[in-house]
């Protein structure tokens, strides 16, 4: 007797069975529709929002669930100078409002006076869900250091078919079920 899959799981010849446990519980994408987006110059210019750079998650399925969230972007340092730029996620529920909950940092991505330069951001964050009876809603923020490098860059004429504009925003809600946070704290 051969190995059956089912949409329940795994059933072996010898009679047990491996049932299915699912891991993504949901998923979700945006872009920022901003394109040359710029949080000014130095540490001034403090964390801001890239328009439209927001995804409501909903409520959990259960509060012990992570999400998993990725941005990522094109950079440009505008020649001249040594730049970087960051990103910081933040969380809401009803009861919290907007808290920032993890940060890169201003120069987490960085270039040393290299000249005319364009380059790839990207972050990875994973964030626990506060209880399964409020909505979710995360934020990306951006910050500069020492210059105003842009975000969510145009290349010249090689840039933004049918509304691609250099971003991409990514939230997966993950079941405690079938991933181990580790020492992940919850916050």
């Amino acid at each position: 007797m051969a190995i059956t899959i089912t949409g329940n799981g795994i059933q072996y010849p010898s009679g047990p069975s491996q049932n299915y446990v699912p891991g993504i519980v949901k998923v979700a994408f945006t872009s920022s529709s901003g394109v040359n987006h710029n949080s000014g110059t130095g540490l001034g210019g403090g964390w801001q929002l890239p328009a439209n750079l927001e995804i409501n998650m909903g409520v959990p399925e259960k509060a012990s669930n992570w999400y998993k969230v990725t941005w990522w972007t094109i950079a440009d340092d505008q020649g001249g100078g040594a730049q970087g730029t960051g990103a910081s996620l933040y969380r809401w529920t009803p009861s919290t409002g907007w808290n920032r909950i993890l940060d890169q940092g201003h120069h987490a991505t960085l270039e040393n006076d290299v000249g005319d330069l364009y380059w790839g951001v990207i972050c990875h964050y994973w964030a626990p869900a506060i209880n399964n009876t409020e909505a979710h809603a995360f934020r990306i923020y951006h910050s500069n250091w020492n210059g105003p490098t842009r975000i969510n860059c145009s290349i010249d004429t090689d840039l933004r078919r049918n509304g691609w504009n250099n971003n991409q925003l990514e939230i997966w809600e993950m079941d405690t079920a079938s991933i181990n946070p580790n020492n992940l704290s919850r916050y």
